[in-house]
């Protein structure tokens, strides 16, 4: 697809597209991958774009980061978000999907690393009194640096085993901090690893094949992994599945305790609870539909101040 932007609206943004030309794909060269991801997208000078939002323009926002950092938004964090950046969601076999964000900090490396420093020094903090008041099971980890996080949920897996048998829900996982590529990384990925060059996203199977479908991806590319997705999909079906099970139940022990309400109330019948939600039938068509698709991918390139061309493939399988 061709999109052209109206001039005079662009210069009231006070935005140029060309700002978003990038230098084609890279990040996907370096980015850990796992067997499991759903989607990736990479973009260009993200800076550009925040700028724009009215969550940076909230004073309460630009104050507070202040006095953590010492410094504005602008200054601690902009300044180095100008290049590449990657997105990435992996189903982990969690109803929380692990997300990994990657910013190419080599335009203010230093300032990216004060960054890293202070937020690993206030989290440090935090977890130390958390365990001496008792609390969660925290362990923390640097390698480089990367700072690894680990919350052990061991003892609440039980309670997350009654509504998602099979599912781990054992630990939650965060990393971040500088690659020795200067990339500024935050991961909830499990076992996440600075040593990912070896096997990255771009050596994904399913991934490169998509790259061969479109030869547009300049300044962009939005992948979709539909196998993976639908995955994902039936975690949350499970749960949804079990609760509607639950609730079920809990209407049949109400209808024999109240026997003489289960035919007439008030000349209407009495509510039934539906055996199977709205939730879950969405789940199921959702999942039926995205096991017939193998995967879809956009690739964009900026042609001039006011003008991005689109380029798209899905794959049925």
């Amino acid at each position: 697809g061709h999109s052209q932007f109206d001039k005079a609206t662009l210069k009231a943004l006070d935005m140029d597209l060309s700002e978003f030309a990038g230098e084609g794909l890279y990040l996907d060269k370096e980015l850990q991958n796992t067997d499991e991801f759903m989607i990736y997208m990479e973009a260009y000078n993200v800076a550009r774009g925040m700028r724009l939002t009215s969550l940076l323009k909230d004073q309460k926002i630009s104050d507070s980061f202040q006095a953590f950092f010492g410094m504005t938004i602008d200054e601690g964090l902009l300044t180095w978000m100008d290049r590449g950046f990657a997105f990435a969601l992996y189903n982990q076999n969690s109803v929380l999907p692990g997300i990994t964000l990657a910013f190419d900090a080599t335009s203010k490396p230093e300032t990216a690393r004060t960054i890293y420093t202070k937020l690993d020094a206030q989290l440090a903090g935090l977890i130390a009194m958390m365990q001496s008041q008792g609390g969660l099971n925290v362990n923390k980890k640097t390698e480089g640096e990367m700072t690894i996080i680990a919350l052990d949920l061991a003892a609440y897996s039980q309670i997350f085993a009654q509504t998602l048998p099979g599912v781990d829900v054992s630990k939650l996982d965060l990393a971040f901090g500088l690659t020795p590529e200067t990339f500024f990384v935050l991961s909830t990925q499990p076992d996440f690893s600075g040593k990912y060059s070896s096997d990255a996203v771009r050596k994904d199977s399913l991934y490169g094949d998509a790259l061969k479908s479109i030869d547009m991806t300049d300044e962009g590319v939005t992948f979709i992994n539909f196998p993976d997705l639908a995955a994902y999909a039936k975690i949350w079906k499970r749960m949804v599945d079990a609760s509607d099970k639950k609730k079920a139940a809990q209407s049949e022990e109400l209808k024999a305790l109240n026997s003489s309400e289960d035919t007439e109330k008030d000349g209407m019948p009495a509510p039934q609870v539906p055996v199977v939600s709205e939730g879950a039938m969405m789940l199921a068509q959702f999942i039926d539909i995205a096991e017939k698709l193998d995967y879809l991918i956009l690739g964009s390139e900026v042609k001039s101040s006011d003008e991005i061309e689109t380029r798209g493939y899905l794959k049925v399988k």
